[in-house]
């Protein structure tokens, strides 16, 4: 008899923990498991074509969207419907947020998930597993609206470094049965910030389907062209502040003024896009450092690049620096966790300190250098590992399933 197993996710927005859910549920076992899957906030769903048909995709009630995503429309719903008391909710919610005089700590959900999950209806199906997917919402929505005989709870990011609610957390971390992350250095990390919770926190690396990842490198660019005359950088990330696209600009910058003939192109979801536009134009790098917004296929621009760079300050486990380690591309990126455990430092890439001198000293090393660039590139050729990873990873999950 297949089990029945509920994944939860609070969005389906570009993203890496988005895009490494897609890209398991797209290797899962559909023989053995009857897999439900519930975005919580269904704004923007870039990945949703991705999602493989076996997969039933549950939509969330009217409760859900007027708590979680209240928007003009869903408050108008609720006003025709008379579920009034949402309409009130949203209001007090607005200016208790406007008249806040304390620091938000952890993420937004961290902060208003106790007093407003109690609105919020249970799930009526009862499953097997549940799975929060992701740190904060899916794995507080997981503990207390959910029914299942098992539970288990993921983090996509070094919990130490990303400001996340530890007393929240210590709440609801207490009560999965499972905590995963994705890299040995985050695992180690969440084990040191809850020690009682060693033995039940495990580790899952992103799955990477190769195969398809090599397919789409194939692909041509054709919105940009490759710089013929000079060298193509790429990087792949969200505009958030982690990824330290403030530091690449000005990198960018120094490396023009010392004369290298360079584009940069920045491939991601542009949430501060506005903020590295008034740092591209008060570096003068209108015509070199170039944002490219979302791609459906990002894989096609690593396989553009002469190097592939990432200026992250934290990471839990860098997805695009394995991508681009499997297309075999000289990779200068900072030396942070979930970069560091993937580099080794003069072998396979280059790690600098992420700072701005540091970065483009190691970028104008590896363009200086073509034996440096070719030596990274033969190396990773020679340690590409294929789908012997994903059967090991999913294995590890199961198990966890039960």
């Amino acid at each position: 008899m297949k089990k029945d197993i509920l994944f939860i996710i609070s969005t389906l927005r570009c993203g890496g923990a988005e895009h490494a859910l897609v890209s398991l549920l797209n290797v899962f076992d559909y023989n053995k498991y009857n897999v439900d899957l519930l975005v919580l906030c269904e704004k923007g769903m870039f990945y949703k074509e991705n999602i493989p048909k076996p997969v039933n995709i549950v939509r969330p009630d009217l409760s859900e969207k007027a708590i979680l995503e209240p928007s003009i429309n869903i408050m108008v719903k609720c006003l025709l419907t008379g579920h009034w008391k949402y309409i009130y909710i949203h209001i007090k919610r607005l200016l208790k947020n406007y008249f806040r005089t304390s620091e938000i700590k952890g993420n937004f959900w961290s902060n208003y998930w106790k007093d407003y999950q109690k609105y919020i209806i249970p799930l009526e199906k009862k499953y097997d597993v549940s799975i929060g997917y992701l740190e904060g919402l899916s794995n507080y929505y997981c503990i207390d609206k959910v029914y299942a005989k098992r539970k288990i709870g993921w983090m996509h990011t070094n919990y130490l470094d990303s400001n996340q609610n530890y007393e929240m957390d210590q709440i609801y971390f207490n009560q999965f049965d499972y905590m995963v992350t994705m890299s040995e250095p985050a695992t180690d990390t969440l084990k040191k910030a809850f020690p009682e919770l060693q033995k039940r926190i495990h580790t899952i690396h992103n799955i990477l389907d190769e195969k398809e990842v090599l397919r789409l490198a194939k692909e041509k660019v054709e919105d940009v062209e490759k710089n013929k005359d000079g060298i193509t950088i790429v990087s792949v990330g969200n505009i958030l502040p982690a990824k330290g696209y403030d530091m690449a600009v000005e990198v960018c910058a120094k490396l023009i003024e010392n004369g290298k003939n360079i584009k940069w192109y920045i491939v991601g979801r542009e949430d501060q896009k506005d903020k590295i536009n008034v740092l591209i134009n008060k570096f003068h790098v209108e015509d070199s450092f170039i944002l490219l917004g979302m791609k459906k296929n990002p894989y096609k621009y690593i396989e553009m690049a002469d190097i592939y760079v990432q200026c992250s300050r934290f990471e839990g486990f860098s997805t695009t620096i394995r991508e681009a380690k499997l297309l075999c591309k000289p990779i200068v990126a900072t030396n942070c966790q979930g970069i560091n455990d993937q580099i080794i430092n003069g072998k396979n890439g280059k790690l600098v300190e992420g700072n701005v001198d540091s970065i483009y000293t190691g970028i104008l090393e590896v363009i200086n250098h073509e034996e440096l660039r070719k030596s990274f590139e033969k190396t990773l050729k020679d340690n590409v590992k294929r789908s012997d990873d994903t059967k090991k990873e999913l294995k590890k999950l199961y198990e966890l399933i039960g």
